[in-house]
This record gives structure tokens, sequence and C-alpha cells, in this order.
């Protein structure tokens, strides 16, 4: 299809399968303001012969895009996790298509950076909201919406925002894990190399060094993630998979730390730890830890609880602990 022959009327809107109610508050509010002229198609519709039918959907999927000439972004947090809005929204910026990004539950700043070519809208604002059905009103006319057209579609518009707030509740869940419990900024600090000091805290209370290791981290949107060099006596007869260990977890908006770790190798290894930020660098994390281990391959794992240290300088998690005795 070439170049302005698409017809305005046609609108598809790209979202997750979660985010089907978002769909149908933009679907419904674009026939509302357009008086019925239009009717936007989105493939969760559950209408009965709307939405993607059985058969060759991806077929399906094309031949609207083809005939588009609007298409609605639907961005919620955790919409990079599947590849089809990424796939619709970059199908459209090669295409003649006008494209509406409309983000959700999240700061612009976290909005994906695959979306960032486009103008990005808050889906919750109301002058947002306005601005997009006057622009899209405008294209589809020929002309400006007449104010007092603009004003007749307040109920529209209420209508609106009251859908979104009940799917802000419905999707309470997600919004926490992906944008609020872990805190991607704070997580961006910690990548990069860090050095270890494990302590183990026997029966009787005493405490030795367990373990020393050097391990590297990066985060992504929904969690942080080291990878640890293990340093375990024998490790090395097991094969190089053997000498490494991953965890993983988040971030809290205090710099506090939640992991999980478990073996990379043949060895049953699991556990968790919590880290806290300690002075005001960065460079610095203690905590504790407990999980089922061992310090030698040639023994059997057992229950194990004690303290860990990461520090950016080697010497000073090489030292911590003999430090903080000494300190007491």
């Amino acid at each position: 299809m070439k170049p302005g022959s698409r017809d305005p009327s046609k609108v598809f809107i790209s979202h997750r399968h979660e985010d089907s109610d978002l769909a149908r508050a933009w679907q419904q509010l674009f026939s509302g303001v357009s008086a019925g002229q239009v009717d936007p198609w989105f493939s969760s519709d559950d209408r009965p012969g709307a939405g993607v039918q059985s058969g060759a959907w991806y077929d399906q999927l094309r031949k609207f895009l083809e005939e588009a000439s609007t298409i609605l972004v639907i961005v919620t947090p955790g919409v990079v996790e599947g590849p089809w809005v990424v796939f619709e929204s970059g199908y459209a910026a090669g295409s003649s298509i006008q494209t509406i990004v409309v983000y959700y539950f999240m700061q612009e700043r976290h909005v994906p950076d695959v979306f960032k070519t486009q103008q990005l809208y808050d889906g919750r604002d109301p002058k947002s909201v306005l601005k997009i059905c006057t622009d899209f009103m405008k294209r589809l006319s020929a002309r400006e919406p007449p104010a007092a057209a603009i004003a007749a579609w307040d109920p529209l518009l209420r209508d609106y925002l009251a859908r979104v707030t009940t799917e802000l509740e419905r999707s309470a869940e997600r919004a926490l894990f992906h944008d609020h419990f872990h805190q991607y900024d704070a997580a961006e600090g910690m990548k990069g190399k860090w050095y270890s000091s494990w302590t183990q805290i026997g029966p009787d209370s005493r405490e030795e060094i367990f373990e020393v290791d050097n391990l590297f981290a990066w985060t992504t949107r929904d969690r942080i993630r080291f990878v640890g060099t293990s340093s375990k006596a024998g490790v090395d007869q097991l094969g190089v998979s053997a000498r490494y260990y991953p965890m993983e977890g988040v971030v809290s908006s205090a710099c506090w730390v939640a992991l999980s770790y478990w073996s990379g190798g043949n060895m049953s290894i699991c556990g968790t730890v919590l880290l806290r930020p300690r002075g005001a660098s960065g460079g610095l994390l203690e905590g504790s830890w407990q999980g089922y281990t061992t310090p030698d391959i040639n023994k059997d794992p057992a229950f194990v609880r004690g303290r860990v240290v990461l520090a950016r300088d080697k010497d000073r998690a090489l030292n911590y602990w003999q430090a903080e005795a000494t300190a007491i």
C-alpha cells in the first residue's frame, strides 16, 4: 500500500494480552469521540467476529497492520518481555503509519528505549489523553474539532479514566514488581565488579571465613543479577560450569538487596542473601546469608548461615570482618 493511501478511520491498538482492558478503553474512547466512524482493532477483542480469529493469525495481524493509518501502542511495565508489541511498533515505524505511544503505571524515563523515538503520552493524564483525541480527530476530518464537540467528549474521557483506574487496581501486583519493588535506578548504581567475603556462624556462635569470591552484577528492568566465581576447595574438578554461581533478586528504594542463589553446575547448593548499604559511597554492601552449601566439594552440602560483605575494593572485602572484629 502506497504512503498516503491508508484509510484514516483504521486504527490498530498494539498491546500485551494482559492489557486488553486498556485496549478496550481506547477502542471505546476513539469510537465515542468519532461518533462511531472509528472502530479500532485489537487482537484480544472478544466481541463476535472481532480480534484475531482462529486460523492464520499472523496473516490477520499483518493485514490489519497494513490497512491501519494509526497505531496506538500501549506500554506497561514488562512490555518488552514479549515480542509482539515491539514487532508491531517497529513495523509502524517503518511504514506510513501514525504512531501514538501511551504508557501506564511507570514514569516516562522508565519507558523502554525502543519506544522513545516517538512522542510519549501518559495514559493517566487527562490533558495527554485529550490531546491524542483532538489530534486524531483533526487527522480524521482534516479540520480542527469544534470546541462544542470537544466539550461533549467530557463524559467519554471520564469513563476512560475510570477504566484506567480500575485497571491500575487490578494490575497492582504487576506494577509493584516492575516499577516499585525493583528499583531500576538504584540497581543501575550496583552494576559492575564486586568482591565478596562470606562468613559461617557455627552452632557455638563462633564465626569464621567461609568463602572469598568475586562477582559481576548487572540489572534488567525487573531484577538485579550477579554471577560469582566460586573459590570452593576442589571446584576445578567439576569443570568450568561449576566454578560459577548465579544470584538473582531485587533492589529496594533504600538500596537493600534481596537475592536467591543456586548452583551453576552439578553441586546441589541454594540459598538466600539480604544486603543493605553501608556508608555513603555506594561501594559497600553488608548483610546475612543462609542456605545449603559447602566450602569443599568433597563434603556434603549442609545448612549454613553467616554474614557477607560485598565491596568494590578487593582489600576492603578481604579485610572487612577482621577490621570489624578489631573495632569491636
